[in-house]
């Protein structure tokens, strides 16, 4: 498994942060979903990438929070992260 640099988990955390400091408000959300998808789109990240990063993403989520991480908890990131994954995905085909 690769380790990701110290730069790009900063920049996760706080993309992470942002997604549940602004769960309702969906116009930021959306916006800056958007632009960080066209980014990626530029990085050459293909949608077969999301759900390996989901993976990955639930999977260290899980260690983090070992018995605190529920089944619920599963499904609640679960359904952020491929909503947030949409959004990206449409904003490369737009």
């Amino acid at each position: 498994m690769r380790r990701i640099c110290p730069r790009k988990k900063k920049k996760l955390l706080a993309s992470l942060k942002f997604l549940v400091d602004n769960l309702e408000d969906t116009t930021a959300l959306v916006d800056a979903l958007t632009l960080l998808g066209e980014r990626h789109a530029k990085y050459n990240v293909k949608p077969e990438h999301y759900p390996m990063v989901a993976d990955s993403l639930l999977s260290g989520l899980s260690k983090v929070m070992g018995d605190k991480w529920t089944s619920e908890m599963r499904e609640a990131w679960t359904e952020l992260y491929m909503t947030a994954a949409g959004i990206m995905q449409r904003a490369c085909t737009t």
